[in-house]
């Protein structure tokens, strides 16, 4: 949902400019978005960062995970 945010955001940025192939467009917004994920997580993954959700609280956590919970339900 949030790839396909960014996708929308994307094509009706300029109200003025349509582009020319809009599912080109949608493709490659959706594959930059995807490999930046992707190589945010390798980086994170490669330098072993995974113990900072051990310094986060609980209840910090429990409210971000609510939080996603949500925005996947609308």
């Amino acid at each position: 949902m949030l790839v396909g945010q960014a996708v929308q955001a994307t094509l009706h940025s300029d109200p003025h400019t349509h582009p020319e192939d809009p599912d080109a467009a949608s493709i490659a917004v959706a594959t930059i978005t995807t490999l930046q994920v992707g190589v945010f997580a390798f980086v994170l993954g490669f330098l072993r960062l995974g113990f900072i959700d051990v310094l986060l609280s609980r209840a910090l956590l429990r409210g971000f995970i609510t939080a996603i919970a949500v925005v996947i339900s609308m």
